[in-house]
């Protein structure tokens, strides 16, 4: 008896463990498409390549144009701030022009022309006083210097009063854009000039010249004393030497 229920429970077991196989395969296969239609559906529209390369190609172009552009905006925008500003602002001008017409202010319409314009004046007119101030504070700086280096070269100031006038362009240039060294840049540079521009003395090695031989007669007559008018009358007769001093 219990060896015949022994045997149903085992194959119980069995039959379930088959079943639990089947329902799992089953699900297997109906989660796995077939080759084909899996195919199909991954798959994405291709590009031919030669057809990708030129768009790219076109892209590159277009962003290189693009910074190009840029580019040539943004130097012509520094060149024109560079220079100095109007006296008078383009937007004060066209108010002015207005106002002139009757045109109240609530009424006026400013052109887009004039408000870039008005963008430039005011980037020129913030450049120039950054500019003055620039040259102020190094102008300072090369002062100070030079004040120190005066008490490092006692002939600072001979030396750059001669040497400043040959100086080189770009000799010039150096000292001008020099900043806290610039008392022992000018210094230097001066001082090369000067040794630079000064006369070369030419080095002969031949002994000079010997002092000509006077002859006898010649020395005799540079050795003789010269006597005065008064001798020379007091050896005439009394009416020649009167007639002489008349």
């Amino acid at each position: 008896m219990e060896e015949t229920m022994e045997t149903k429970t085992s194959s119980e077991e069995v039959q379930d463990q088959n079943l639990a196989q089947e329902a799992l395969d089953a699900a297997s296969d109906s989660a796995t498409p077939p080759a084909g239609e899996s195919v199909q559906q991954i798959e994405e529209p291709k590009v031919p390549l030669h057809e990708h390369t030129a768009l790219r190609q076109r892209a590159q172009q277009a962003e290189i144009e693009k910074a190009r552009l840029e580019g040539q905006l943004a130097v012509l925008q520094q060149q024109q701030t560079r220079q100095a500003p109007p006296e008078q602002s383009p937007l004060e001008l066209e108010i002015a022009r207005q106002a002139t017409e009757g045109i109240s202010e609530d009424e006026m319409v400013i052109p887009a022309k004039i408000l870039r314009a008005e963008k430039q004046y005011e980037r020129q007119v913030a450049n120039q006083q950054a500019q003055q101030q620039s040259q102020q504070a190094l102008l300072a700086q090369q002062a100070a210097s030079a004040k120190s280096a005066m008490t490092t070269h006692t002939d600072f100031v001979d030396v750059v009063k001669v040497g400043e006038a040959l100086l080189t362009p770009g000799e010039y240039l150096d000292c001008k854009n020099a900043g806290a060294d610039f008392g022992d840049v000018i210094y230097a540079k001066c001082k090369a000039a000067i040794e630079r521009n000064a006369p070369k003395v030419k080095s002969d090695s031949t002994p000079p010249p010997a002092t000509p031989k006077t002859k006898p007669s010649e020395s005799k007559v540079e050795s003789r004393e010269i006597p005065s008018r008064s001798e020379i009358l007091n050896s005439v007769d009394p009416i020649t030497a009167a007639a002489a001093l008349l």
